[in-house]
């Protein structure tokens, strides 16, 4: 152990990986004055969005022991002030940001450094931002659950069976976290009138309209229209996740589903660094930075 790791830091990194994930590991001195731990397991899956938060569950239903790895931390619903909202752009709230100097969204707000919902990557012309934290894009994004025309699928993947993902995939996804269209209840109430108007001057500029399946849970919804609760999706307040909790994150359904199978370990806080070939019968190593909410590495996990 170097000297200069305090026990106010050891314990502070522990209480990191507790929260991080309940693994079974081994300790060592890793480098930068940053302890190691080590673990290993079958499979391990990078990034819990919609990609691999599938790609978890389904290798935890065939039994196979995995590692869900995700960088940002996990947003649990508490109540009304769970998540920021779109009124806390202009206040300059750390937890939009992934570790930025500056808001996502507008890329202009000056933030507090946090381990925050969205990032934002800077291109030549045009910036794009995606998610951070457990369930990926699926916390910021608009909910919408559009299924491509044969024709468009067929363009982008000509080697893919439009037919079995129309009869047995896009079902199992909807099945998981659609809600449905909207149903007509909502739509005719006044909450939901320029949603109304909408569809009828669509209609009566000769568009075809389709209420299209999304994201969220009508029934919450309809008490934030009744005054029950704290109006959220049904005022737009949807982008970083729901302080109704109204939005059907993967963290609520696939990634629940994955760690209640009993195979999939989630590892929150977990930045990749490295990932490193070892011997020759296709065994890996998965190097991660354990991280505080701040950004400070606490830790180093090495997964093999």
């Amino acid at each position: 152990m170097k000297k200069n790791f305090s026990r106010r830091k050891f314990i502070k990194s522990t209480a990191y990986v507790a929260a991080a994930a309940g693994i079974t590991t081994t300790l060592g001195c890793g480098g930068g004055g940053a302890y190691t731990i080590r673990s290993s397991k079958k499979a391990v899956v990078i990034g819990s969005g919609f990609g691999g938060s599938v790609a978890a569950l389904r290798l935890g239903q065939a039994g196979i022991s995995t590692a869900l790895i995700e960088r940002g931390q996990r947003w649990d619903y508490t109540g009304p002030q769970s998540f920021p909202t779109i009124a806390d752009l202009s206040q300059g709230d750390g937890r939009t940001t992934w570790l930025g100097e500056v808001d996502a969204p507008s890329g202009r707000v000056p933030v507090n450094r946090y381990t925050g919902m969205m990032e934002r990557v800077a291109g030549d012309t045009v910036d794009s931002v995606c998610g951070a934290g457990l369930g990926g894009g699926s916390l910021v994004y608009g909910g919408v659950l559009l299924q491509p025309r044969e024709d468009l699928f067929a363009d982008v993947f000509p080697n893919i069976s439009y037919s079995e993902m129309n009869s047995k995939y896009y079902p199992k996804v909807l099945d998981l976290v659609s809600g449905g269209a909207i149903p007509d209840d909502i739509l005719n109430s006044p909450t939901y009138a320029a949603k109304k108007a909408f569809i009828e001057n669509a209609g009566a500029a000769g568009l075809t309209v389709v209420r299209s399946h999304v994201g969220f849970d009508w029934d919450i919804i309809r008490k934030e229209i009744n005054g029950e609760i704290p109006a959220a999706a049904s005022i737009g307040e949807y982008v970083f996740s729901c302080n109704s909790n109204a939005k059907n994150t993967l963290d609520k359904n696939y990634i629940s589903l994955a760690e209640n199978t009993g195979k999939v370990e989630v590892n929150t806080l977990h930045n990749v660094t490295a990932i490193t070939r070892i011997g020759s019968r296709g065994a890996y190593q998965v190097h991660c930075e354990i991280l505080s909410n701040e950004g400070e590495v606490v830790m180093n996990h090495i997964i093999t």
